[in-house]
């Protein structure tokens, strides 16, 4: 992990606080990864790479609802402007996350995994919120 963040928006022009939330309110989130492997990473295809739910792994997210995840475990692949990552550099992540209806305060943890294959090492990526509080 590189560095995470949000906005309000996918032209990314308004930074978003994840501290405090709405119910309903959609957050575009985003983070940068180094691939410090020796395999390069793919977007599509066998063993393409996405960002999936941790704490426990697989779980369904209560922010996937309303937010177009590929499921309710699994957010995005790398974006479509990067079809591989290389050993030694960075990937991209992006996707929208929607406070659920419940209010309360959440830690929505993130990792990546090889589709097929195998989870990355857990970088500890987490987005904390307090949803209508």
């Amino acid at each position: 992990l590189t560095s995470q963040y949000a906005y309000t928006n996918e032209l990314k022009t308004t930074p978003k606080n994840m501290a405090s939330l709405t119910p309903g309110e959609r957050v575009y989130v985003g983070f940068t990864a180094r691939n410090t492997g020796n395999t390069t990473w793919k977007n599509s295809g066998a063993n393409f790479i996405s960002v999936g739910t941790l704490n426990p792994m697989e779980r369904y997210s209560t922010f996937a609802t309303g937010s177009n995840w590929l499921s309710p475990t699994r957010p995005a692949t790398m974006g479509v402007s990067q079809p591989t990552v290389a050993p030694g550099e960075t990937a991209t992540f992006e996707f929208w996350m929607t406070a659920p209806e419940t209010t309360g305060v959440l830690n929505e943890r993130f990792g990546l995994v090889i589709n097929g294959i195998s989870w990355l090492n857990d970088t500890g990526l987490s987005y904390y919120t307090n949803v209508g509080q």
